[in-house]
């Protein structure tokens, strides 16, 4: 018997990972959700981003809000939609940078939730939600990047392992 150790300290054979059982080829449909939330990690990528550049540029423009105010709250918002700025390149800057801000998370996490009530990953989606502290979008997540939950034991490990 081959014996790896590739996984920690333990030795484990290399004759389980030559078993097709343990690799699941996803299908279209499990594929567009990892595809989706893919998306949702990048739109939240750009999000931080945007935040950063629209508060950049206020900075350049030495526009603060006002003391006490935490960004990116309801009250932050308002307070964005009061600015003005006397040139018209500027305005349209801000208005970019400001438009930018949350509309494509919007949309995305629009789209993840209606998966959680219709896809055919629902019933476990909804069944990992039921678990303290495992929101919507970490279900979907988790559904997306792991798969079949079957392929594991309760501690995790693969069928073959745990057996052995």
């Amino acid at each position: 018997m081959i014996v790896s150790r590739g996984l920690g300290n333990n030795p484990i054979p290399l004759r389980i990972f030559n078993r097709s059982d343990l690799v699941v080829v996803p299908d279209e449909n499990h594929e567009a959700l990892r595809d989706l939330v893919r998306a949702r990690h990048d739109a939240r990528e750009d999000l931080q981003s945007s935040r950063q550049r629209l508060v950049h540029f206020l900075l350049r423009h030495e526009i603060r809000p006002p003391q006490g105010m935490r960004n990116w709250t309801v009250k932050h918002r308002e307070w964005l939609n009061t600015l003005t700025f006397e040139r018209s390149s500027q305005r349209v800057v801000f208005q970019e940078y400001l438009h930018e801000v949350g509309e494509r998370m919007k949309r995305i996490e629009a789209q993840i939730h209606a998966e959680a009530l219709q896809s055919e990953h629902a019933p476990v989606i909804q069944a990992l939600q039921t678990l303290r502290g495992v929101a919507e979008v970490t279900a979907v997540t988790l559904v997306a990047e792991i798969g079949q939950f079957s392929r594991t034991d309760p501690d995790g490990l693969p069928i073959e392992i745990y057996k052995a």
